[in-house]
């Protein structure tokens, strides 16, 4: 399994079936190469989800779901060696996928994969050329936005302006999707344990994030920062301790 994103029980497709939630799947198939998968999932134990549709995608790597769940976003290989692209994949009533011919080039070596709450624009971070690419899926444009330090993950806040990105060098910002201008930075210190940065995720409440780092020999640890001016350090775990402000 490469990359996962559900189908929430509103959507489309989880309402005509009457199931909580279905879930799309990217798997990296040793005989049929890269694929997205549509699964309908089930909370009886040990009954096998069922596979609801299908499609071969080459370099197919994550896959970000709209929110009401008729289509997804799928993050692949360009045409040209090393080159990256999305493409939208509508979802059909009875779970099948067909692809809607929107596709965008967003440079080499993209990573991550995340939508705006309002579905408008969907964003990818790349390591090597340092920047983050913003698609508007309406107007049909992509800006890059310059990001020091090797993005490597990004979330955006439910505001859809305020996004937080992670970097190789250990790093976090806070960047202003309108402008693409970084609005803060935060490197280790201060309770916030930032060596070998891994993943990030928006915590719940939307106005916070959380960091998790392997910590390399150290161990690892999970912060979470909140999406202010100073990237605030409002808890953290680690190895054998919780901090009570976490």
């Amino acid at each position: 399994m490469i990359g996962v994103s559900t189908v929430g029980a509103n959507s489309a497709t989880a309402a005509n079936h009457g199931d909580p939630w279905t879930t799309m799947v990217v798997v990296d198939d040793p005989v049929a190469g890269e694929l997205l998968r549509h699964y309908r999932t089930t909370s009886e134990s040990g009954q096998p989800a069922q596979l609801l549709g299908e499609m071969p995608i080459a370099g197919a790597s994550e896959v970000v779901a709209e929110a009401d769940g008729s289509a997804v976003w799928v993050l692949g290989s360009g045409s040209a060696p090393g080159a990256s692209r999305i493409e939208r994949f509508a979802v059909a009533a009875d779970g099948s996928l067909t692809a809607t011919g929107e596709a965008f080039d967003v440079g080499e070596g993209a990573r991550d994969l995340v939508r705006s709450p309002d579905d408008r624009h969907v964003y990818t971070v790349n390591p090597d050329a340092n920047t983050l690419t913003a698609v508007d899926t309406i107007a049909g444009t992509v800006d890059a936005f310059a990001i020091p330090g090797g993005p490597i993950g990004i979330v955006v806040a439910p505001d859809g302006v305020t996004a937080a990105v992670i970097t190789e060098d250990d790093i976090v910002h806070r960047v202003d999707l309108v402008t693409g201008a970084v609005t803060a930075t935060r490197a280790a210190g201060g309770g916030f344990t930032a060596e070998g940065l891994v993943d990030i995720e928006l915590a719940p409440e939307g106005d916070a994030v959380y960091i998790a780092a392997d910590g390399g020999s150290g161990g690892g640890a999970v912060t979470r920062l909140r999406l202010d001016a100073a990237l605030s350090v409002e808890g953290f775990l680690a190895p054998n301790r919780l901090d009570p402000g976490f």
